[in-house]
């Protein structure tokens, strides 16, 4: 038994939380494990690990800083009509956070695996786009349509199918609902004592015919979010908070063999590294601006969330208004190919005054468009960067939200 929370909200700014997770783990007290921690292999993964002897290596909630997360929940009593045997299926984790797929990629190949030779045991997959806060789901069961991209705000799942959660699945929805409703950056360790508190709930929910169906033996001891039991029960808490800074806040307690809770907690940010190739990109464009009137050059570059940059540059004319702006010819381009959702925009232009350069109000309207997208803002000399959102940009702004209002 597993139990997972998640808040999303794309168009967090600098003071609110894009993504808020919370989940428990669940599994025999015997079965071995490593808590969190940066995998030796892949520095830029954190998680913990599983240790079973055959299925070493696997995890349950695992995340890459290049913006990937990644979580596994068995799919309690489903059918098996292969009846041959089944991989680990704590391996789709470290899979996904460390291949270049997009999640939409990587779980429409696994979809298409599974249906052809149900080769994993049964399992919810829930992939994480940690920049865009985009949630996608799969099961395993071969009546599964494929993947799904989750649209609500707040998402509950437990160990069956999405549609028919658990009682207690439910409730912890709307608990979790309360906790991260309207919640600022600046309340964190409340934040983080107050989810803890909901994943140490052990009020049962009941009658639950779903929970029953699958688990008949146990149901009534498995009915609650934190599960007890002489040998087996929840054994970790995970907590994963981004802002809109792409700030990470990963807070994990793990159940001592003394029966007593460790806590961890890693503060980091979703990797730079594309960052740097960006504003390369953006140095490149930029001489090929067209500038003969202001003199004055720019460079943008934007990164799309399957990974393709497009770039543009400043475009000048003797009839001012006619010009375009490097950044909305690098949004433009990416438009007319097809990508709208952007994890990234970069610019770069002479300092003026010792001013980085930052979008003109033009340029703010346009991107804001498409969500409250991180902005780097480069000098030409490449020694200083500003890391900034739209919506920092451009407070109070007339978006889409306005028109669905």
């Amino acid at each position: 038994m597993c139990i997972l929370f998640i808040y999303r909200n794309p168009n967090a700014d600098a003071e609110s939380y894009r993504l808020i997770v919370a989940t428990n783990r669940d599994e025999y007290f015997k079965r071995p494990a490593l808590p969190a921690h940066y995998w030796e292999k892949y520095p830029m993964c954190l998680g913990g690990i599983d240790m079973e002897p055959g299925k070493e290596g696997g995890t349950w909630f695992a995340l890459s800083k290049k913006g990937k997360a990644g979580i596994i929940l068995n799919l309690s009593n489903e059918l098996d009509k292969t009846h041959t045997p089944k991989k680990g299926r704590g391996t789709l984790v470290n899979d996904y956070i460390t291949s270049n797929d997009t999640a939409e990629c990587y779980l429409e190949k696994l979809h298409r695996e599974n249906q052809n030779t149900q080769s994993y045991n049964p399992f919810n997959l829930i992939l994480i786009n940690m920049y865009t806060a985009d949630v996608y789901y799969l099961n395993s069961s071969l009546s599964s349509l494929g993947p799904k991209m989750c649209q609500d705000d707040v998402i509950g799942i437990g160990n069956s199918f999405m549609e028919c959660p658990y009682k207690k699945v439910q409730v912890g929805k709307e608990k979790f609902a309360k906790i991260v409703s309207n919640v600022k950056i600046s309340q964190q360790d409340d934040i983080i004592e107050n989810l803890v508190e909901l994943l140490k709930l052990q009020e049962r929910h009941l009658p639950d015919l779903e929970l029953q169906k699958r688990s008949p033996t146990n149901c009534v001891e498995l009915s609650s979010i934190f599960v007890s039991l002489d040998n087996y029960g929840t054994r970790t808490h995970t907590i994963l908070m981004i802002n809109g800074l792409n700030q990470l806040t990963f807070v994990e307690e793990t159940l001592m063999p003394d029966l007593s809770w460790k806590r961890q907690l890693f503060s980091d940010t979703l990797t730079d590294s594309d960052i740097q190739e960006l504003i390369k990109e953006c140095a490149l464009v930029r001489e090929h601006a067209y500038a003969p009137y202001s003199k004055f050059k720019v460079g943008s570059a934007i990164l799309c969330t399957d990974g393709t940059i497009f770039k543009g540059c400043n475009v000048e004319n003797i009839s001012y208004p006619v010009g375009i702006c490097a950044e909305r010819a690098a949004i433009a381009k990416a438009v007319s190919e097809g990508n709208k959702k952007f994890k990234v925009l970069a610019v770069m232009a002479d300092k003026l005054e010792d001013k980085l350069p930052t979008p003109c109000g033009m340029c703010r309207q346009a991107i804001i468009e498409f969500g409250n997208i991180p902005i780097y803002c480069a000098g030409s000399d490449m020694k200083d960067v500003l890391r900034t959102t739209i919506n920092e940009l451009l407070p109070f702004a007339f978006s889409q939200i306005d028109m669905k209002n």
